[in-house]
């Protein structure tokens, strides 16, 4: 681009309509000015927006685009008319500038502190600069590991702090090379080149626009570090504004977790990792059949900071912990482990109604079935029950004895009703469904129901009707050939 920002007056060259397929707004332009502040996006560098304004109609550009010598603005007529030989103004949006000069430039930074903590042979592959967002792609077989990413952040952010000035000038091919300008082999330049300066750390061949001095970059945070094929990495990184507001939000999500765990924030993920076996331990002591609530353990709330003060990386390396333990994104990990409480809650609810339950447990339904030729029947309804607890009471039944085919009802807050059957796998290989059974019965209770061969649940909205289908179930199973 030719001037700077501060420029305004440009004469309109030509305007050309080009046709698309979007129905809401078939007609996209182009503007030619005789010289522009703008910038085309070109390797790796997205192009400016912002506005031409003439004397009769405003225009937005959405992108400029760079053929030869000319600078194409695309975008779309706001208001009256732009006429080829006028004078008119051209507005770029400084805001989304600012956030490209350092995403930019930074990533010039990065790169210096790439080769120097993983070495010279992380060579640039491609990379792309939007507003304060950044991804670069290098040459390395091997991933960056934990250590070394804190390094090159950690070194990002010294040079930034240090505010060097940032230089761009043109010179000879070999000028720029005795300098130290950081080349690519096998790369063909032109003569004379652009060489961009950052202190006397950082020399490379580049057409960007960047900042006046490092410290325009304000904070540099990585995000992420993968691989995008054989023998390539990317980095993808934030800078200024949107680096600030992911740090407000990692702070915000370990402040959340902690406070939600009852734990010093920096043991969030062992936090976790304890609810997570909490869980387990809860689940597990349900399928046993080990009616008998316990509140041991619930929290961590007497266990000693790792940290007194910790920083923001260690609290962020905290959070990036716990998201991987759970297995989420971070963004999620407030919702999961507000989820995990719930199932806490829920898991305990569960044996505390197991435990005032009418004690039923395995042998006593053992003790009460019907015995139908070989086949053990048993179906009765429940008081204060729920599907996990008659699922789990099937499995323990299945367990102690054989062939038997199970079938319990309950009514839950007197308003609708569930129903679970199951068949052990001896009635199953000689045809007998549970899934069929449920299917049969809960019409009667004003529901429906399925599932697998060994193990069904229906649901239903008529209470009143249990001894009804309980009676109806019975007699199914009576009269199968299976039995």
């Amino acid at each position: 681009p030719s001037g700077n920002p501060g420029e305004t007056s440009y004469a309109l060259r030509r305007t050309q309509e080009f046709k698309t397929n979007s129905e809401a707004d078939c007609t996209s332009r182009y503007i030619v000015l005789d010289r522009t502040p703008m910038y085309a996006e070109s390797g790796g560098q997205v192009a400016d927006k912002g506005r031409i304004e003439g004397p009769n109609g405003s225009f937005r550009v959405d992108d400029v685009m760079k053929m030869g010598n000319v600078f194409f603005h695309e975008g779309q007529l706001l208001d009256g008319t732009l006429r080829s030989g006028e004078v008119v103004k051209v507005i770029v949006d400084g805001q989304r500038r600012a956030g490209i000069q350092r995403a930019h430039s930074a990533t010039h930074i990065m790169h210096y502190a790439l080769q120097k903590y993983v070495g010279a042979d992380a060579q640039q592959r491609g990379s792309k600069v939007d507003e304060d967002n950044l991804r670069f792609d290098f040459a390395s077989l091997d991933p960056v590991t934990p250590e070394q990413l804190a390094q090159i952040e950690t070194e990002t952010n010294t040079r930034i702090a240090e505010d060097s000035v940032v230089k761009a000038e043109t010179l000879p091919l070999e000028e720029a090379r005795k300098q130290g300008a950081m080349m690519l082999f096998g790369e063909k330049y032109p003569n004379p080149v652009r060489m961009v300066s950052v202190g006397d750390f950082s020399k490379e061949l580049c057409g960007g626009i960047h900042v006046e001095t490092s410290g325009q970059i304000e904070t540099f945070e990585i995000v992420s570090e993968e691989s995008v094929s054989a023998g390539t990495r990317r980095i993808v990184a934030m800078t200024g504004q949107k680096a600030k507001e992911n740090q407000q939000r990692t702070q915000m999500i370990a402040d959340e977790v902690a406070r939600a765990l009852q734990v010093p924030i920096t043991n969030i993920c062992e936090g976790a990792m304890h609810l997570s076996k909490r869980i387990k331990a809860l689940k597990k002591q349900l399928s046993s059949g080990n009616f008998k609530t316990e509140s041991t353990g619930d929290t961590l709330s007497g266990t000693t900071p790792k940290s007194d003060s910790p920083s923001y990386f260690e609290v962020r390396q905290e959070v990036r912990n716990t998201a991987k333990a759970l297995n989420v994104k971070i963004d999620s990990v407030g919702e999961r482990v507000k989820k995990m409480l719930a199932d806490v809650e829920t898991l305990k609810k569960q044996m505390a109604e197991m435990d005032s339950a009418d004690k039923v447990d395995a042998d006593g339904l053992i003790s009460s079935a019907e015995k139908v030729g070989k086949v053990q029947v048993i179906v009765q309804q429940l008081h204060s029950s729920n599907p996990n607890i008659m699922r789990s009471l099937i499995d323990q039944v299945r367990k102690k004895t054989g062939p038997v085919a199970i079938f319990l009802a309950t009514a839950v807050n007197e308003e609708k009703v569930v129903m679970v059957a199951g068949i052990s796998n001896e009635l199953t290989e000689q045809g007998l469904s549970a899934g069929k059974w449920v299917s049969e019965i809960a019409p009667l209770v004003g529901g429906k129901g399925g599932g697998h061969a060994d193990l069904a649940q229906a649901g239903g909205k008529q209470p009143e009707k249990i001894k009804e289908a309980l009676i109806a179930a019975t007699d199914y199973i009576k009269s199968s050939t299976a039995v």
